[in-house]
């Protein structure tokens, strides 16, 4: 599975301002996404993981970091997808992506 890094001021939301390896192409992207269970975004940052450990629900935590992620990837397909298949309607219905 091919891989990129991607940066920039969002990484902030959640930990430092630090690159996120995400999957290059739509559908790995998506599987990625659809996993149960998902992996930290900077698994070797120990603080990062005892701060996402400490939330009530750390996947939602962690699944609210990768969507946003994945939001800020250079392929318009990959956000597209990301958009379509990954948005949880109760998120879009809230407000919480309103600006």
């Amino acid at each position: 599975m091919k891989q990129i890094e991607i940066s920039g001021d969002w990484t902030t939301m959640f930990w430092d301002k630090r690159s996120v390896r995400v999957c290059a192409e739509p559908h790995a992207a998506s599987a990625f996404l659809s996993q149960a269970t998902l992996p930290y975004l900077w698994p070797d940052e120990p603080k990062f993981r005892e701060s996402v450990d400490s939330k009530d629900d750390p996947q939602k935590h962690l699944r609210l970091g990768w969507v946003v992620a994945y939001l800020h990837h250079p392929n318009p397909q990959v956000i597209l997808k990301t958009l379509r298949d990954h948005i949880p309607t109760e998120v879009c219905r809230s407000g919480a992506l309103s600006t």
